[in-house]
């Protein structure tokens, strides 16, 4: 269960991501978390995307943002690109064995200076059993995962209280699943409309 939260505020946007995750090869199930990227730069455009899911299916939508030439652009192809991705991971042999709703799932969210909204915008992109459900995010916060049974849902609006946020979903995360595989480093992303900065704010228990 990966880490995942967004903060849109007027022409700034803030990502965080945990790294901690479990190996997709099901014969390495057994073996020890190890830290994987879970965030994808795009300084060309410049832009953010940021997956929870399958890795090599978030790795394969990653890519297309590689050559893409703005922003608008991309957010028109992230979602068949989803379904691709969901596709060729249910051909994929280290996927055999694992759970089908985490080859099946899957969310993306993609950060950057729209065009043709004329501000900082997160599309957000999640997998349902037959299509891409899209959300679109101006002047409010994204926050994944946020348990049912675990209160109100925080409206972090800094850095501080990205740390706060992912610090109280790791604990939360662990105490109705022991065994889950959530934390690591916090990787925080800043972005404006024309830079970005990316850095490890904290180490999470």
């Amino acid at each position: 269960m990966s880490i995942a939260n967004v903060i849109v505020s007027g022409d700034v946007a803030l990502c965080a991501v945990d790294t901690l995750a479990q190996p997709v090869r099901p014969a390495q199930l057994a073996e020890q978390p190890r830290h994987l990227g879970k965030m994808f730069p795009l300084p060309h455009l410049p832009a953010i995307i940021v997956g929870r899911g399958y890795h090599p299916a978030i790795l394969l939508v990653a890519s297309v943002g590689q050559d893409a030439e703005n922003f608008d652009d991309l957010s028109y192809k992230i979602g068949d690109t989803m379904l691709g991705a969901r596709a060729v991971a249910e051909l994929d042999p280290r996927s055999r064995d694992l759970p089908r709703e985490l080859v099946r799932g899957g969310e993306i969210d993609l950060v950057g200076y729209s065009n043709s909204w004329g501000r900082i915008v997160c599309w957000s992109f999640s997998l349902s059993p037959d299509a891409v459900d899209v959300r679109r995010i101006m002047s409010e916060c994204s926050i994944g995962p946020w348990g049912q049974t675990w209160g109100e849902m925080p409206s972090p609006r800094t850095v501080d209280d990205l740390v706060r946020v992912a610090t109280q979903q790791v604990q939360l995360q662990r105490r109705e699943h022991p065994a889950a595989v959530i934390g690591g480093s916090l990787i925080v992303a800043e972005l404006p409309r024309d830079e970005m900065k990316i850095w490890t704010a904290a180490e999470l228990p």
